[in-house]
Parts: structure tokens; sequence; C-alpha cells
């Protein structure tokens, strides 16, 4: 049977467009111009035969069409993905050295790791947990998860996620001792990963300004912020990536609407060389791929 399917570069600079809502953030995705992005766009509509996006200044937003197509588009390209992965799979053995900040390591890889074991299983992993506030690239990791500012010369380096940040507690406090509104949190115990910085930033931006620099429980690293809030310690500061399963399993809240972005990021760091290797491109495939809610 024949398959009366538009061009399939056109659905992946869709989904890429839809993701991001702008079309430069989907063109710097897909290696490919901004004007070929919209000519794909084009090609998709004129195929079939409506009108996919809606401009709204810089942004552009899903049509009701567009609404009703995503999702399908989405499922067929995961797993095109995944059929693909599964061709090279047994090509694919050998080590590969892995250095990750405690935060990520502990919150985000480990309890995604086993969908990189079942499409890899025959790569030998090894991960090396660093100090919170590393910026040297370890001279055995082929690569690198760290938290920073995005400047490291002389290697290659990619944005991993936007963090937004905001405070958490467990639904066990909340219960105890409601938080309406942000001015609230001087009745609890603030929790931190830092000298208190960031939170208190993120008061200030909230209009709070009586709660002392650092007050509360400080910890050295953020897995140890959100092991004490979930056990109802208090309040922490915390981001929507290493938040993410427990919110989703409701043993986090998320208080307030309002966020800030994290003063600093998560970044992929390498040595340009180690991008030869297979099972770090497949690596990278893979956890840009499990990473892409987090870079709209």
């Amino acid at each position: 049977m024949t398959r009366r399917l538009p061009p399939l570069n056109s659905l992946r600079g869709f989904e890429a467009v839809a993701r991001h809502s702008h079309v430069r953030k989907a063109s710097e995705e897909l290696g490919i111009t901004h004007s070929a992005v919209s000519h794909q766009i084009r090609t998709l509509e004129e195929a079939l035969d409506t009108k996919l996006f809606k401009r709204i200044g810089r942004r552009v937003r899903l049509s009701e069409a567009g609404q009703v197509l995503l999702p399908t588009v989405q499922q067929a390209l995961d797993t095109m993905a995944e059929a693909c992965a599964r061709v090279r799979r047994p090509q694919l053995a050998g080590r590969l050295m892995l250095a990750m900040a405690p935060g990520f390591a502990a919150k985000w890889f480990i309890p995604k790791l086993g969908r990189f074991i079942q499409l890899y299983p025959q790569i030998d992993l090894s991960v090396d947990v660093l100090e919170h506030h590393q910026q040297r690239v370890p001279e055995n990791a082929d690569l690198c998860v760290l938290w920073g500012d995005g400047h490291w010369e002389r290697c290659f380096v990619r944005l991993l996620a936007r963090l937004q940040i905001f405070p958490v507690c467990s639904p066990q406090l909340l219960r105890t001792k409601p938080l309406r509104s942000p001015s609230d949190l001087r009745h609890h115990k603030l929790i931190h990963a830092d000298d208190g910085v960031q939170f208190s930033r993120w008061l200030q931006a909230h209009g709070v300004s009586d709660i002392p620099l650092g007050y509360g429980l400080r910890f050295s690293n953020a897995p140890l912020a959100i092991d004490a809030a979930l056990l109802g310690h208090g309040v922490a500061l915390a981001d929507n990536l290493l938040t993410e399963e427990h919110l989703a399993g409701g043993r986090l809240v998320r208080l307030f609407d309002s966020s800030l972005p994290a003063l600093h990021q998560y970044y992929v760091v390498c040595e340009h060389d180690r991008l030869n290797s297979p099972t770090v491109q497949v690596f990278l495939e893979w956890l840009f791929g499990e990473m892409k809610i987090f870079l709209g």
C-alpha cells in the first residue's frame, strides 16, 4: 500500500518548531537555517492544506490543527529513532566514561539510566560524580555534565537544559502549615544548597526582604537539600530538572506559580576529539532526546 505522506523533513521541522514555539531555536537544534525551517513548515501546510501555527510576536503557537497533529508526529519520530537505535545496537560495545555534577547524577540520570541500558546493553558505563562546583574536565572522561556558566575553553559545549528555580516542600509539611504567599516562608525553615544567595534572590524578586541570608538548613549540594525537603524538614529552592520525578509522583509540591531562571545551568562538555566516538554519539543522541522538554 502506498502511504501518502508529506516530506519527513517537514515533519521534523514541524515538531521542533512546535516544541520550542520558536523557528530560530528549532533551526539551531536541527542545524539548518531559519529560512529552511520556515520552508519546511510552508511545505507541510501546503501538503495538508491547513495552517499549523499562529504567529505571536517572535514566537509561534500551534493552531487547532497543529495541536491534533503534534502528538502523533512526536510518537512516530520517537518510534523511528528507537528502531534505528535497535539496528545500531549490536555494533556498539565498549567503555563510556562519564563525569557528572552530583545533582544531575543522583536526581535525573540514575532514575533514567535503565532506558539507556535497555537500548545499549553492550556499552560498559562508568560514572564519576564530581564536586558540585567543579569546572575542570577530567582527563579520563569521554563526556561531562557540568554545572556552570557555559564557558569552557577549547571544548565542545552544549546547553543541556534551561532551568527555572522555585520553592518546593513535602505535601505533609504543606498540610501542617499552609503557604499562601511568598511572605509565609518566614514561618518555615528554609533549605539551601549554597550559602543562601539563590533563595535570597528568589525572595527579593517576590517582595520578601526580612528573611536573613542563609536562614535555615544549609547543605553542600542540591540532592541533599531535596532529600531534606522530601522528609519534611523545610522548604527547599529547587529546579524543574532535579525535581521532575518527585513532582510528577506527588512526593514534592511546587509552591506558587512563579519562578526565576537559574544563575547557572547544566552543560554537556567534552574534548572535541571525543565526539568521534560512536558510544559518545549515541549517548548524546539519547541524552538530548530525553532532555528535549527542558530545552523549549
